[in-house]
């Protein structure tokens, strides 16, 4: 059975750095009241488009050690786990962007209309179960935040509930965790487009199509370098033939004799293959 809490897609950095902003400045936080220094990082996750990822620090410091924990190249990870260092502020960001959204204006919750495969995935992930969240995501959120989100959330409580497990506890191209953000846009925000966006991935993930494309790709890239490396050896020995011949003509031997005598000391099929490879070789063919 396919572990949906494993990651499915390779995340790679592809850019970082960091920006120092104060209170005014366009590009500063508005819910933050002190200097901020925000790293910025643009990630190439599988076959997914460019994403961009913001972190804010409430010092220098802190923000260049995430910085150098993610150098250009590295796999990029945006769980707490991954940075132990900023993992209590990695936590709070996260707890603050969930509770910055404003439920939509759907009138159903979960399980009145049914996700069949985000909530099995939820459930084969040990997330949820009968349509509420486990014991052991509650166990990791706290008796004060579970109170906090039934507050904002109302019924669909569990809803934010697993989308803040799985984004601190999860590898982010998770089928958990697309799955979780499907719940979270569905049925919270009301947003159908960004829903059906993360269905449909939630989908490729599930049944390992991207998982088999990557697989098909590699083969692709290796027949090609296959394909080149044989290219090259052969060049190689027609090289060889025509500089052979060359030598012997030079010398006075009629291009059918250097054929046959090139053939004879093993290079090439015959000396009547040689000789075409000449005529192909001065006609420029």
């Amino acid at each position: 059975m396919m572990d949906f809490t494993a990651p499915a897609r390779k995340s790679v950095v592809k850019d970082i750095w960091v920006n120092h902003s104060i209170p005014g400045d366009p590009l500063h936080p508005t819910w933050l009241e002190d200097d901020t220094w925000t790293v910025w990082v643009s990630a190439q996750t599988g076959f997914l488009p460019l994403s961009h990822h913001c972190f804010d620090f409430p010092s220098e410091e802190e923000a260049k050690k995430f910085l150098n924990a993610c150098p250009i190249g590295s796999d990029f990870n945006v769980s707490p786990q991954a940075y132990p260092d900023q993992a209590h502020e990695l936590q709070s960001q996260i707890e603050e962007l969930i509770d910055l959204c404003s439920p939509g204006a759907r009138d159903f919750e979960v399980g009145e209309e049914r996700s069949p495969l985000a909530l099995d995935v939820l459930e084969a992930s040990g997330v949820m179960a009968n349509l509420t969240v486990s014991g052991v995501v509650q166990d990791f959120l706290g008796e004060d935040r579970v109170n906090s989100l039934k507050k904002q959330y109302h019924n669909n409580w569990e809803v934010a509930a697993a989308l803040q497990y799985c984004w601190l506890k999860l590898p982010h191209s998770s089928a958990a965790y697309v799955a979780a953000r499907y719940l979270f846009h569905f049925y919270i925000l009301g947003d159908d487009f960004t829903a059906g966006y993360h269905w449909r991935d939630l989908e490729i993930l599930a049944y390992q199509v991207e998982a088999d494309a990557a697989v098909g790709q590699g083969i692709r890239r290796a027949a090609r370098a296959g394909g080149h490396a044989r290219a090259a050896s052969a060049k190689e020995g027609r090289d060889k033939i025509l500089r052979a011949m060359e030598a012997l003509v030079a010398e006075g031997k009629s291009v059918s004799s250097a054929a046959a005598i090139v053939a004879n000391r093993g290079l090439g099929a015959s000396g009547s293959a040689n000789r075409k490879l000449w005529d192909r070789h001065k006609t420029g063919t």
